[in-house]
């Protein structure tokens, strides 16, 4: 069962002070490091949803497809309806959905996702820790029709609200709510802005 993994890294991150995607941690950039953790917890292939500056991104991950969204204030719900029309292409049967700012979700986060959705029964599954809904999170092929069809000026979250019920899996992760917006949280977090 072919599960496809798409990291969302097209925004301008004007709220961290540098391209978050070209931002290292321990030496790796949060791009290829996003293309590692999906490989790593079971994504047979990775798409990666890239705006501005999509030439230099792609090429720290070589070993990904890229995708550019040319439209980048169309909001995410653009890049990751981009994201989905390649795993569609590539037959997949599900899509876990990372986003570039969580560099420290372990591999295993991704695989409890996924044996969550290969026991069945769900459209969407999302990882929780303490009460929390997380990212990433991951989509069985059966929703990627409803959510590619849905209007861009739409939230993500309230599109896959429409898809029933979501599947919560418990995971000993606190890096699925990491959030890396400014530069505090980017220092917190042990990142290197680069200009």
């Amino acid at each position: 069962m072919s599960v496809h993994g798409i990291v969302l890294a097209a925004g301008r991150s004007l709220r961290a002070g540098t391209r978050k995607a070209r931002a290292l941690v321990q030496g790796e950039s949060l791009l290829a490091r996003a293309v590692a953790t999906l490989r790593a917890g079971g994504c047979d292939d990775v798409t990666v949803v890239l705006g501005e500056d999509a030439a230099t991104l792609a090429a720290l991950v070589p070993d990904a497809h890229t995708v550019v969204n040319p439209r980048v204030d169309d909001g995410m719900l653009r890049s990751l309806q981009l994201g989905l029309a390649d795993a569609a292409a590539a037959r997949a049967a599900a899509a876990v959905v990372a986003l570039v700012d969580h560099p420290h979700v372990r591999a295993d986060t991704v695989r409890s996702l996924r044996e969550r959705f290969v026991a069945g029964g769900a459209t969407v599954v999302v990882p929780v820790r303490t009460g929390t809904r997380g990212h990433p999170f991951l989509i069985s092929a059966v929703g990627f029709d409803h959510l590619t069809r849905a209007a861009v000026d739409r939230t993500v979250r309230d599109v896959i609200g429409e898809l029933g019920p979501v599947a919560e899996v418990h995971v000993d992760d606190e890096a699925v709510l990491e959030d890396l917006d400014t530069p505090g949280d980017l220092a917190r977090a042990g990142v290197t802005a680069v200009r």
